[in-house]
Order: C-alpha cells, then sequence, then structure tokens
C-alpha cells in the first residue's frame, strides 16, 4: 500500500519487493489511498478479504481504525519509510530527524551560516521528524530555525520552481537550501536555466537532485 502511485520511491520499492517475491511464487497487489485516512481503511479491509501472506506499507501514518485492522489479521506487517515507532509489525526506515540534524552539523562546518528548508508534501511521521531534526540541529548550533517553508504541494518540479521566489524573496540571505525531495530540489534548480533569473553561485543543492536535474534536460 502507498498513500499514492505518485509518491517519490514508491515505483522503486514496489520494482525491488517484485524482483524478490516473484520467485518466491508470492503476487503483488499495489494499491493506494489517495492519502485519505478513512480509504486506507476501507483499502485494508479489502486487500484482508483477499487473504494476503503480508502487509507492505510505504510512507504510511496509520490511522487508528487501519491499526486495529492490522494488528487483529495476524499477518506479518512492514513499514518501510521513515521509521515508525507505532508500526503495527516492522518498521525498516529512515531516522529523518537524525539524518537532518546530521546534514545541518555538516553544512555549518563546511561555512554557511543561513540555512533553509522546503518541505512539499509527505507523510506526517516524516514531516514531524524532518521538523523536529532541523529545529534541534539549528538550535543546537545557536542558529535561527525560522528559514522553513512548508507546502501541502505534492514534490514535483513546478512546486520547487515556484517556491524558489517566495524564498529568495523572504530571505535574501540564504545561502544554502535543503529540500525534502529530489523532485522539488530540480525545481528549485531550474531558474538557473533562465537568463532572467539566476541563483546566488554559493547556492547548494542535493547532488542526486543535480544529476536528476541533468537527465530530464538531456532529455528535451
Amino acid at each position: 500500500m502507498v498513500p499514492s502511485f505518485a509518491t517519490p520511491g514508491s515505483a522503486i520499492v514496489s520494482e525491488a519487493l517484485q524482483e524478490v517475491l516473484r520467485p518466491q511464487g508470492y503476487n503483488m497487489m499495489l494499491a493506494e489511498a489517495n492519502h485519505s485516512a478513512a480509504e486506507e481503511s476501507e483499502l485494508i479491509e479489502m486487500l484482508l478479504s483477499y487473504n494476503p501472506a503480508a502487509m507492505v506499507h510505504f510512507n504510511f501514518d496509520n490511522a487508528a481504525e487501519a491499526q486495529r485492522l492490522l494488528s487483529n489479521s495476524g499477518l506479518p506487517v512492514m513499514d518501510i519509510g521513515g521509521v515508525h515507532q507505532d508500526s503495527a509489525g516492522i518498521s525498516i526506515g529512515v531516522d529523518y530527524a537524525k539524518a537532518i540534524r546530521q546534514l545541518v552539523n555538516s553544512l555549518v562546518e563546511r561555512g554557511y551560516r543561513h540555512p533553509g528548508l522546503l518541505c512539499t508534501q509527505t507523510h506526517s511521521t516524516i514531516f514531524r521528524q524532518l521538523l523536529n531534526g532541523w529545529h534541534s540541529g539549528m538550535l543546537a548550533l545557536n542558529l535561527a530555525p525560522h528559514r522553513v517553508v512548508t507546502s501541502p504541494k505534492m514534490p514535483t518540479f513546478a512546486a520547487g520552481h515556484s517556491l524558489l521566489a517566495e524564498i529568495r524573496l523572504t530571505w535574501p540571505e540564504l545561502d544554502v537550501l535543503i529540500c525534502t525531495s529530489d523532485e522539488a530540489a530540480c525545481g528549485a534548480i531550474m531558474p538557473v536555466t533562465q537568463r532572467a533569473s539566476r541563483c546566488p553561485a554559493s547556492w547548494r543543492l542535493p547532488a542526486s537532485a543535480v544529476a536528476r536535474w541533468r537527465r530530464c534536460v538531456r532529455r528535451r
């Protein structure tokens, strides 16, 4: 189960699972809940009616009813994505709070003093971890954690591109921007290709995002 088929990383995880499960004789059913707790519970009930061997959730926040259904099902349940303290089974993921703290420390060690954080739509567990890590990391270094933009927009090139103007206008002193998705980071890079809008030479974005952006530009 995924919140949406457009959720970043869901296709990669799905393909990896199929590569492992198919040789063992298992067929995988992929379903999305459209970022809705109500639809999530209905979807779980529907999937349970097929008597699955296990349930895998990618970047999910299980609502109380969904948690009850999974706990009572007796099935092996795996949560993949952010570390999930309240998982109904096994949680395999990233501690985003720790990751952001370490990233902030690394950037400050390199001389950056005015970092910003751009968050696009993600599920609430990861969002809370990101903000917790950001605030604790910044405050531990006696830096102001106020340069944060959170948006309900999906993590897309367009979202990163449109939000960049707001970020630059609000915080002209910004010298490094942390994006919570490669897609948003790619969108933030786009103004570099426009003659009328240049990003400061000192700005930094994830190397993975730069590589992805270059691949997209080559396709054009």
